[in-house]
């Protein structure tokens, strides 16, 4: 049997990545169906065409007479059953499905079962990352649970091509005193989830609350180096982000500017925080997720204060959506803790919290 761990954009790389070495621990062979525009990426990681991934135009050339399709679970990539049902319709096919990153959600169940159920598909895996999230298996209709061990991440990042690349990153930068990383998402854009997180006064709206929020917790200081991630989902909401960033704080590196594109910005952060501490400020990202089992010194910032983006005009929609999301997020970290995983949690308010790697003060 051949494992075909689907990735539809470049987002979605480090979940299939760690997927893929999970499987190949337990002797499985798998490989990744790469999208045309992600090839490039994934050669980076040193995979070669036909062995460690495939392109669409060559799914008629696969030999094994049993493939799993291993799909992300979200709709766009459940509308492809029908399609590979068709591609491989002299094959025994199996899907299975892995969870929408590290929070372990699950979109849209009625909309899977009720594919599988119609073309009357085999189902194989049900993929979670560290931890199972009861809310998405009491009902699995058959399926087995695979837990992916984020510590495997390490191998990955620590590829040649990253290390190389970070080199020259330090070698054109220099890093003196504390370090913040801000990745930026696009709330307060018209264009961002349909609208949902849409503001008054767009990416200015956005840009008070942060800087706000960011002073408070002592993220911007003078003596800071500030490296800045734009969100490519709305461009010009984040070229003119920076631009206000820029503006207003010292020592603002856009890494957009000066890292190649095929620097995935996980890799970037871990290969950052191996040799500097840093502190993290990701929004409601699962960004800091994939870290906290490394056993790297840093601080991650998850949210922002309600009240501030109550103020700024954020709708009341958008904010039970942030504060749903944080509180996964939240609800992951204290799981992990139970499991022995040695963090501190450090409360600010419903919707801002940060956690760290140790008990004791970095």
């Amino acid at each position: 049997m051949l494992n075909l761990v689907y990735f539809h954009y470049y987002h979605l790389l480090n979940l299939a990545l760690l997927i893929k070495k999970n499987y190949e621990l337990e002797g499985e062979t798998t490989a990744l169906l790469v999208p045309n525009s992600c090839e490039a990426l994934v050669r980076e990681f040193g995979l070669v065409r036909m062995e460690d991934y495939f392109l669409f135009d060559d799914l008629d050339n696969l030999a094994m007479p049993e493939i799993n399709v291993v799909l992300h679970h979200y709709d766009f990539s459940l509308d492809k059953v029908p399609f590979f049902l068709e591609k491989f319709s002299h094959k025994k096919v199996y899907f299975s499905f892995y969870a929408d990153g590290f929070t372990n959600v699950f979109l849209n169940q009625p909309k899977r079962k009720e594919i599988l159920s119609t073309t009357g598909a085999f189902h194989r895996d049900l993929i979670f990352f560290d931890l199972v999230n009861h809310q998405f298996d009491s009902d699995n209709c058959g399926f087995d649970l695979r837990v992916c061990d984020s510590r495997l991440n390490a191998d990955i990042y620590n590829a040649s091509f990253f290390g190389r690349e970070f080199s020259t990153f330090l070698d054109q930068n220099s890093l003196d005193g504390p370090v913040t990383f801000f990745a930026l998402r696009p709330w307060g854009s018209g264009k961002f989830h349909g609208g949902l997180y849409a503001m008054p006064d767009g990416p200015m709206s956005l840009f008070d609350v942060v800087f706000e929020q960011m002073s408070f917790l002592e993220l911007i200081r003078p003596e800071t180096q500030l490296l800045f991630r734009k969100d490519m989902r709305d461009p010009d909401f984040s070229d003119s982000f920076c631009s206000l960033f820029q503006s207003s704080a010292a020592n603002v590196i856009c890494l957009d500017d000066v890292i190649r594109k095929n620097f995935v910005i996980d890799a970037f952060l871990y290969h950052l925080m191996r040799g500097t501490s840093v502190n993290t400020f990701s929004f409601d990202s699962t960004l800091p997720l994939s870290f906290l089992r490394l056993g790297i010194a840093g601080k991650f910032f998850v949210g922002l204060d309600a009240d501030l983006l109550e103020r700024a005009g954020l709708s009341k929609s958008a904010l039970q959506a942030i504060c749903m999301k944080v509180k996964s997020l939240r609800k992951h970290c204290n799981e992990l803790i139970s499991k022995g995983v040695d963090l501190c949690i450090e409360e600010f308010s419903e919707t801002l919290f940060s956690v760290r790697v140790g008990k004791n003060d970095i």
